[in-house]
């Protein structure tokens, strides 16, 4: 019996690595490489293999050396964060692998300033990619592929001659053995082994710096590659002194042109290999604009920060609808932005809810009055379109339009009575909203001000329904 071609759809991850994952989970081929390391700087990863879709994470530690200064840490596709000085010669952090389910090799990168100029370091960690294999085989035939030295299955094949069998795919490998010895092509994308860092991205045209990069060649399995020679380009500017440090680490200089503004791209490949490049985006920040009696002004202006692909926001204030309603609300909201324009535009869902309660007396003349309360609960739920614009490093405004379907309970309670009146119903809601948004740690607080017409009426409840909001928040941002 002999499989035909077959398809591999890997599991995408949805959250950020929480915990380690052991060197000796099931599944991960103890014959991998050691993990690569090199530059001038220590730099270690534990464990230095990691199974994407396991919510893990690896521990960073960064022996210091005697020139010490401010340290800092980088990822070519994950995360660091959490840096601390433990003691007087070691550093640590937390390395978080990324969301995208691609096997890869990623890259961390240590930079400490000294009087000396940047020295560096790095270290690689083995991402292995967790999916599922498709194979077509005879019907109900049993079906095994042997992938990175391990071998999955054997699966029992459905009526239709189609096996579904969970597989690790470690950094570097294309292709899979099946039962019968032929290889099969897993379908994967060719992903970049050179990385390239620098401390700053920002060269200010006033008195554009030469900038120091740092550049990493591992080999496609993820262990150490020290014969790779690199090339290295840029589109603007010029790139000189390309110089190996051993342990697959070379540092380079970019020079910036005297004047100009935009995007730089620097790409780092190795040479001789058809594996895509690594690349690195560099900003020109263009010269201050001053008067001729003036001195020229030496700090770069403000640049927006890079706007988020995913935001999450959880906020709280005051709902009042311009009457007898005033009660605190609750909501929540998630945006992604729009591939379209320069990024700024994004689209969302949004729920919350408000309640309040009001309190009057019934009854006139000789008549005895009767005590009256009425509680009614607004949960808005619906969409928005929002479009983000930058005022400085941290500073942004985010404008919104929404569109709701809300839901509106209200309950009269009349004193003395064995009966109240219940109403529930549903209304649509159209509305904006603004926000001032100031930039902190991995988000930004808020300060909001959204108002929503509600298009209808309810029969226990007079005068205006539509709330205005006052609200403060926390913007989480996902790049």
């Amino acid at each position: 019996m002999r499989t035909l071609p077959m398809g591999i759809v890997f599991l995408a991850l949805c959250t950020a690595s929480q915990s380690a994952v052991s060197d000796e989970s099931d599944g991960i081929d103890a014959s991998l490489p050691d993990a690569a390391r090199g530059g001038e700087l220590d730099v270690r990863l534990t464990p230095f293999t990691l199974l994407l879709g396991q919510r893990s994470e690896a521990d960073v530690l960064i022996n210091l050396p005697e020139r010490k200064g401010r340290i800092k840490l980088f990822a070519q596709h994950g995360r660091v964060r959490g840096v601390k000085i433990v003691s007087e010669d070691k550093a640590t952090a937390v390395y978080i692998p990324p969301e995208q389910y691609i096997p890869r090799v990623d890259v961390i990168a240590a930079m400490i300033e000294t009087d000396d100029g940047p020295v560096w370091g790095y270290a690689a960690v083995q991402l292995i990619g967790l999916g599922e294999a498709v194979i077509k085989t005879r019907p109900h035939a049993e079906a095994t592929i042997r992938i990175g030295g391990k071998e999955f299955g054997p699966v029992k094949a459905g009526k239709k001659g189609e096996a579904r069998i969970q597989v690790e795919v470690p950094p570097g490998t294309m292709k899979g053995v099946d039962g019968e010895g032929g290889d099969v092509d897993l379908h994967l994308p060719q992903v970049p082994r050179t990385a390239v860092f620098v401390e700053t991205k920002k060269i200010g045209m006033d008195d554009p710096p030469n900038v120091a990069l740092f550049a990493v060649v591992v080999g496609e399995d993820g262990g150490m590659d020290e014969d790779a020679a690199i090339e290295i380009l840029c589109d603007i500017g010029e790139v000189t002194g390309v110089e190996s440090m051993g342990g697959g680490a070379f540092r380079a200089i970019y020079h910036p042109p005297q004047d100009g503004e935009g995007k730089v791209e620097v790409r780092v490949s190795v040479e001789g290999s058809d594996l895509p490049p690594a690349v690195m985006e560099l900003v020109l920040l263009p010269r201050t604009k001053t008067k001729p009696d003036e001195e020229k002004v030496e700090t770069p202006p403000d640049v927006p920060p890079e706007i988020p692909w995913l935001s999450m926001a959880l906020k709280g204030g005051l709902a009042w609808n311009f009457g007898s309603m005033r009660s605190f609300d609750l909501g929540a909201d998630f945006g992604v932005k729009l591939p379209i324009g320069n990024h700024r535009m994004g689209v969302g869902l949004q729920v919350g809810f408000s309640r309040s309660s009001a309190s009057s007396s019934v009854g006139s003349g000789a008549s005895p009055s009767a005590d009256m309360e009425s509680k009614t609960w607004i949960v808005p739920f619906g969409g928005m379109l929002f479009y983000r614009f930058g005022l400085g490093t941290r500073w942004s405004l985010l404008a919104a339009i929404h569109g709701a379907a809300v839901m509106v309970d209200n309950t009269l309670d009349i004193a003395g009575s064995d009966t109240d009146s219940h109403e529930r119903g549903f209304l649509f809601g159209l509305g904006g909203s603004v926000a001032l948004e100031f930039g902190i740690g991995p988000g930004a607080v808020f300060m909001e001000i959204e108002y929503l017409a509600l298009l209808g009426s309810m029969e226990t409840l007079d005068g205006n329904l539509s709330p205005m909001y006052f609200n403060l928040g926390y913007r989480l941002f996902f790049l």
